[in-house]
């Protein structure tokens, strides 16, 4: 249905989509279903790393773990009498929820299948969705348990979630804070130069932040590595090498290529960036 209703709003849409560079990369892609599960694995990491970092993924467990225990307790100590009769009363809610969990998990799926890279900002218009399926699932768990021990368990949860929080970082704090690490190594780096080796000119605009501290800036792809021997005459200055996994050659031979064309003798690596895979070396003279 929301592809129906991007065409009548949008004809263009299929014309795009047959002939920009980002449609026909989905629709390469979706050619192959090499590799499916683990591009829907992968995702679902993203999407626990974004909700609750990579950090706290045992910490989460535990908590869902007490929480499901108080669930259990209380549901044993209530006084309440189910209906009887194996007859389950269906709400409109919960037709839509169902509904727009389908959605969620289909969402994942083909964008699994047509994205040719695994990135956050895919995922992030599943968040509001994924928070309103868990509530949905509190509410459902708890809809037979006395409202006022209901209440009273899920404030001492509430209460056991803050002081968690306040030792380990959520997902989005996990990334903010990740970037500024990066950002503050390549900033005690300083006085140096950058170089950007990738087949896509557009990673010297995802690049910006990073470089943005160096004293110049050179891009160069994978054929024309050597070509940096004439390009500049300090070749012993502090220097930062970006390297795309994306290469036509792999980053071992970009970077052999580069020691032989500056002079250097290794690299070490410094850090690969938080979304896309770029590893950040510093040449070693």
């Amino acid at each position: 249905m929301s592809v129906l209703a991007c065409i009548a709003l949008c004809p263009d849409f299929l014309k795009d989509l047959l002939s920009s560079d980002r449609g026909t990369q989905a629709l390469e892609q979706a050619q192959t279903t090499v590799g499916w599960s683990k591009r829907c694995v992968s995702y679902i990491k993203l999407t626990r790393d974004y909700l609750i970092g990579k950090n706290t993924s045992i910490v989460f467990l535990l908590f869902l773990l007490v929480f499901i225990m108080i669930v259990v307790f209380l549901r044993k100590k209530s006084n309440l009498v189910r209906e009887k009769g194996p007859i389950v009363h269906w709400r409109i809610g919960d037709c839509v929820i169902i509904l727009y969990g389908l959605v969620v998990v289909a969402y994942m799926l083909v964008v699994a299948l047509v994205a040719p890279y695994q990135t956050y900002r895919y995922i992030m218009i599943l968040m509001p969705g994924i928070a309103l399926l868990l509530v949905y699932f509190i509410d459902r768990v708890t809809m037979n348990i006395n409202r006022e021990l209901i209440v009273r368990s899920i404030a001492y949860c509430t209460l056991f979630s803050f002081v968690i929080s306040a030792y380990f970082t959520t997902g989005v704090a996990y990334l903010y804070q990740g970037y500024n690490e990066q950002v503050k190594t390549l900033e005690n780096q300083r006085p140096y130069q950058a170089i950007i080796i990738a087949d896509d000119a557009w990673y010297g605009t995802y690049l910006a932040p990073y470089v943005i501290s160096s004293e110049a800036v050179y891009h160069t792809t994978s054929e024309d590595i050597m070509m940096l021997r004439d390009d500049k005459g300090e070749h012993t200055k502090e220097t930062i090498v970006f390297v795309s996994k994306k290469l036509d050659i792999s980053i071992e031979d970009a970077l052999d290529q580069l020691h032989k064309a500056m002079g250097s003798k290794d690299a070490e690596e410094l850090f690969c960036t938080i979304e896309r895979p770029v590893y950040a070396f510093r040449l070693i003279w």
